[in-house]
């Protein structure tokens, strides 16, 4: 972490303003963000193989609460793909499939707790609807050009991606099917995922209609840098893919949303065993 700073601004100086978030700097930051994450859910769940009683509550509740911050983070990494104009094409739900359900898996597997999954969706989702109700209580203005927008206030982000919908489901086919061999339910798991993340698709096209230009959704907010002529600034999606396209990158999302999955219950269960 310490590392990415030095690299960053001599980054900058070279290429100028970051237009991306994923950038060499920024992921060299991301993995000590992640090493300092992972660390911290490994003490934690030591703890809470070795507690009884409230303290073993208490530390599941903490290690469930340091899931949803990796998630947040995870959605953070990607957040450049997965932008609502790109919602009706399959890259942002490939990329969603192949990480968010190992945070969900390994909250399940580490705790052993009942809608593990949904506590951690559920806490993405509040915290980002929370940035995007409180970040443009606060004034700004650009310091950087070209300026495209006209911006007063600080810009949350998107409205939360509807995770919650498919970590449910999970929820709820652990709970029934928790006996079945593991890349059984993996394989279960990673296609009820993301033939239930499709709810996207109906909702992100909500998101680029009038319905959604408010507070709340937050789809009235566009970065300082936003050309007017960009699909966002249009409320436009991004091209369609052609059907074969589209039918081999959902078929691709969910043989990563089962390895996703069989990876996290993989971690997962050495959590649940360490003690050191």
């Amino acid at each position: 972490m310490l590392t990415s700073a030095p690299f960053d601004n001599w980054w900058h100086d070279a290429y100028g303003p970051d237009v991306k978030i994923v950038s060499p700097p920024h992921i060299l930051l991301f993995i000590g963000l992640y090493g300092v994450i992972i660390g911290t859910l490994v003490l934690i769940a030591a703890y809470s193989n070795r507690a009884i009683g409230k303290r073993q509550v208490v530390a599941r509740v903490l290690f469930l609460y340091v899931c949803g911050i990796a998630l947040v983070l995870t959605m953070v990494v990607i957040m450049q793909y997965t932008t609502r104009v790109a919602l009706h094409t399959t890259l942002p739900y490939i990329l969603m499939a192949a990480l968010s359900p190992i945070i969900s898996a390994v909250a399940w597997k580490a705790t052993g707790r009942k809608y593990s999954a949904t506590i951690v969706m559920g806490f993405y989702t509040l915290f980002l609807i929370g940035l995007i109700l409180i970040l443009p209580l606060f004034p700004a203005q650009p310091k950087l050009g070209p300026v495209y927008q006209h911006v007063t206030q600080f810009i949350p982000p998107e409205f939360p991606i509807l995770l919650l919908v498919p970590a449910i489901a999970m929820d709820l086919l652990w709970m029934k099917f928790r006996h079945w061999n593991p890349w059984k339910l993996a394989a279960a798991s990673g296609v009820v995922f993301v033939v239930l993340l499709l709810a996207e698709w109906p909702f992100a096209s909500f998101l680029l209609s009038p319905l959604s230009r408010n507070k709340f959704f937050g789809t009235i907010y566009l970065n300082y840098g936003m050309p007017p002529t960009s699909y966002m600034a249009r409320n436009e999606f991004l091209p369609m893919q052609p059907l074969s396209e589209l039918i081999t990158g959902f078929g691709i999302a969910i043989a990563a949303a089962i390895l996703a999955v069989r990876w996290g219950f993989s971690r997962g269960e050495w959590m649940s065993k360490v003690k050191r």
